[in-house]
């Protein structure tokens, strides 16, 4: 009798462990636990395995932003990040009842924040295209680029498209993003990680902006960004919300570094004993734009060490721009 109670209990844990197998449900590509990332759009890549799941559910900081009905092997999933520290949770789902789930942990470090300019320890680049990965794609996806692909004459076209096509939707698309051109920029035999970007990654800018680059450089005083060569602080080179490509409006963007000019008003009292304004007022010198930051200072280079705009030497002449006198 007691044989046959271990037989039997043996056969319950094999059906338990072999139901368990079964539920088993994804395995998670990327983005791996604690991955540290320097841009805000990521994506989430899922293999799906085994038949006991119907839907995923993917979590970003305790809010639901995608429920996916689980009808392809694979499912990639794009996120926003906010700066900082990440969670997201994946769960799988049969009949709406939940059969496993994973938490990640992921961290957008970003120069624009002074909290979240340095990565908490433990934290580190795990990019998806290097290793084996990219051989789960295979079975849907061309991984592997051709002479093409240097100039799609489609978005469709290129390698990167099916994947990235979230890269182009934030309104104002840069120039090579737009044609889906990315081999432009983006070295797909670069190693260990494919498809990095030469750096200081103004090299690569400069490859197209040379007007730019040539008036900038003949002028005495520069930005630091600019000067470090690191045009991404401020520009997204895929797309953004602005047609001069920054990461925020342009006030929000200076007041991120420069915390001190926050207030919203700037430079010394006059008579009224009021400040001037920096922003939420019409810029008089620019028509249809608002006043901000780049409405007096060059956001590059200039020729006064205040980066003074319209190339003035000094206040006087700067204020003149917009206080015509009589």
């Amino acid at each position: 009798m007691r044989f046959k109670t271990l037989l039997f209990t043996a056969f319950v844990c094999f059906l338990v462990t072999a139901a368990q197998a079964e539920l088993r449900t994804f395995s998670l590509l990327g983005p791996e636990d604690s991955s540290l990332f320097e841009t805000d759009l990521i994506y989430t890549v899922l293999k799906l395995e085994g038949t006991g799941v119907d839907t995923v559910t993917v979590a970003l900081n305790g809010q639901v932003v995608a429920t996916l009905p689980a009808a392809k092997a694979m499912l990639c999933i794009p996120l926003r990040l906010e700066p900082g520290p990440n969670k997201i949770k994946l769960t799988a789902l049969l009949n709406g009842e939940m059969v496993r789930t994973k938490d990640v942990s992921v961290f957008f470090r970003t120069d624009l924040s002074d909290l979240y300019k340095t990565a908490p320890e433990g934290f580190t680049p795990i990019p998806f295209h290097a290793g084996n990965k990219e051989k789960e794609c295979l079975p849907c996806h061309r991984v592997e680029v051709s002479e093409s692909d240097m100039k799609p004459a489609a978005p469709s076209d290129s390698v990167c498209y099916s994947c990235h096509k979230a890269i182009t939707s934030s309104g104002f698309a840069h120039g090579p993003s737009a044609r889906w051109a990315c081999l432009v920029c983006h070295d797909p035999k670069s190693g260990p990680q494919k498809y990095t970007v030469k750096k200081p990654i103004s090299i690569v800018c400069f490859e197209c902006h040379k007007d730019n680059k040539s008036l900038w450089d003949s002028r005495p005083f520069t930005h630091k960004p600019f000067a470090a060569g690191r045009c991404t602080i401020c520009h997204n080179p895929h797309s953004a919300g602005t047609n001069e490509l920054l990461k925020k409006k342009s006030w929000d963007l200076c007041v991120s570094c420069h915390t001190n000019r926050a207030t919203g008003g700037h430079v010394g009292a006059g008579f009224s004993g009021s400040v001037h304004p920096t922003k939420g007022r019409p810029d008089p010198a620019q028509p249809g734009r608002e006043l901000s930051c780049a409405s007096c200072h060059e956001p590059h280079a200039a020729s006064e060490k205040r980066l003074f705009a319209y190339n003035a030497s000094g206040t006087s002449r700067l204020c003149k721009v917009c206080h015509k006198p009589d």
